[in-house]
């Protein structure tokens, strides 16, 4: 809980009091010290050349430490500015994440689950305005991580994890991922059809160097549902966990092989329509009345919120910034007014 209380208040209080104390009892007591018959004789003033000198210190100080918060700030923006335009390898713009709990209608890991998960994703990419619907197990900022195991290459401790997702077969096209080589997920890799996997390049590195991955099979754990998977495509690197991570290895599975509850529906808008969520919530009521559907979120809000702690730091470093410039701006008016206040 970070709302103010009545220690913070006091603090302040205490900090506020002492700071104007000091400020106006120093000079005070200076100038019970000041003999005024010699300083006037010797022409110097009601002030001596030490509190001169002291007073420009004071604002030279200002100053510098203005300077270094307003420097600090702007490489804060410039790191923010510069996470705003990292290449996630997919396009956040006009994608919505509606959440779905099958589990609270009564489903089971079953074919009646993955029946109901297919006419959502017909039901609701037939909408007018909508390109392409899926389920997702994975939306953006963690998941599930395993190292996998290929046939003829040696395990090592040094082999990097592979995120795992489970999606639809028109994920790739929702995210707009590119295929560099093979072929996307489709509708024919069903529970009757050899398991498959969509690899990214940093997966096809890291565990295919050399050769091409497309034909190559590869094992996660002893799971029997998780052996001999085959890569039927690889796709460009993409961010998985947040902005700042490197490229990582990423497998993609579509979820007609793999019965899993799916809670999260991606679904991608033509422009920056609104006005599909009610059409979206009827589509999968269609399908089943008893199905919870939470409202839309914006997969941008999602990737973006990712960077929440940067901005804000960005932001007080900034406000910190111009204050501490405004008050030196205070400070070097206030020296010259006096310096020509005392000189007249």
């Amino acid at each position: 809980d970070v709302a103010p209380d009545a220690r913070i208040r006091g603090f302040t209080l205490v900090v506020a009091v002492l700071t104007v104390l000091l400020s106006g009892l120093t000079p005070a007591f200076q100038a019970t010290g000041l003999k005024l018959s010699s300083s006037l004789n010797e022409g110097r003033g009601l002030v001596g050349v030490s509190r001169n000198l002291l007073s420009r210190g004071i604002v030279v100080g200002q100053v510098s430490l203005s300077l270094m918060l307003l420097a600090g700030a702007s490489l804060f923006l410039r790191s923010l500015a510069n996470l705003a335009n990292v290449d996630t390898g997919f396009d956040k713009t006009n994608v919505s994440i509606t959440a779905i709990d099958p589990i609270a209608a009564g489903y089971r890991v079953d074919a009646r689950l993955e029946s109901m998960m297919t006419q959502v994703e017909e039901r609701v990419a037939a909408i007018p305005g909508v390109e392409e619907a899926s389920f997702v197990f994975s939306t953006f900022g963690g998941g599930w991580t395993a190292p996998a195991t290929v046939p003829g290459r040696p395990k090592s401790d040094d082999d990097p994890d592979v995120f795992h997702n489970i999606v639809g077969p028109g994920y790739l096209r929702l995210m707009k991922i590119p295929i560099l080589f093979g072929r996307a997920l489709s509708p024919r890799d069903n529970a009757a059809s050899r398991k498959v996997a969509v690899v990214t390049e940093a997966m096809a590195r890291a565990y295919f160097p050399g050769v091409s991955p497309i034909g190559r099979s590869f094992s996660l754990g002893n799971n029997p549902e998780w052996q001999n998977l085959e890569v039927v495509g690889v796709t460009k690197d993409v961010k998985f966990v947040g902005l700042k991570q490197n490229a990582m290895p990423v497998a993609f599975y579509p979820h007609a092989q793999h019965g899993m509850f799916l809670g999260n529906l991606f679904v991608r808008r033509k422009g920056n329509s609104k006005t599909l969520t009610q059409e979206i919530r009827n589509a999968v009521h269609a399908v089943d009345p008893n199905l919870p559907v939470s409202e839309a979120d914006s997969l941008a809000e999602v990737v973006d919120g990712t960077t929440t702690k940067q901005r804000l730091v960005a932001q007080l470093s900034t406000a910190f910034g111009l204050l501490a410039a405004f008050l030196s701006c205070i400070g070097i008016y206030g020296v010259v007014s006096y310096e020509i206040t005392r000189r007249t």
